[in-house]
């Protein structure tokens, strides 16, 4: 009886390790310039999609500033069912990021010199896919199996 439960839950799945990381990794769309610079603006500050990570970096800027970046997303997936091959395709227009930063000057040089308040929105993961599976054959369902 052990052996066979042993054996049973061996088979079994349900999530691998690729999926696991796939799920838990997250790629900012972010601006243009942060995309550009493979995610370094981090660090340095002065782009809006860097509030996202480090919101230090809205220090940086001295002038207002709203932001908009668009992004294309196309995906291609191919399926094999009873040995027909069917791709699918799929376009999407998505909102990479979209933000405004406001900067408060003092007008001082030193102390209090000025604020930077932003607000906004970035992508960070797109999950959209479409599978397609068709086949010739008349078992196609899982009827045909019981």
């Amino acid at each position: 009886m052990a052996f066979s439960c042993f054996f049973a839950f061996a088979y079994a799945e349900a999530q691998n390790e690729i999926q696991a990381l796939r799920y838990s990794q997250y790629t900012m769309f972010g601006t243009s310039r942060y995309r550009g610079m493979g995610g370094a603006m981090d660090a340095l500050g002065g782009d809006f999609s860097s509030a996202s990570v480090n919101p230090a970096g809205l220090g940086i800027y001295r002038k207002s500033e709203a932001s908009f970046t668009p992004s294309f997303y196309w995906v291609n997936s191919t399926s094999r069912f009873n040995g027909q091959s069917t791709d699918d395709a799929k376009f999407n227009f998505n909102i990479g990021s979209l933000g405004m930063v406001s900067v408060f000057n003092s007008g001082n040089d030193e102390g209090f010199v000025s604020a930077s308040v932003g607000f906004g929105y970035n992508a960070l993961v797109n999950f959209d896919n479409r599978i397609t599976m068709r086949s010739a054959s008349g078992a196609n369902s899982l009827l045909d199996d019981f």
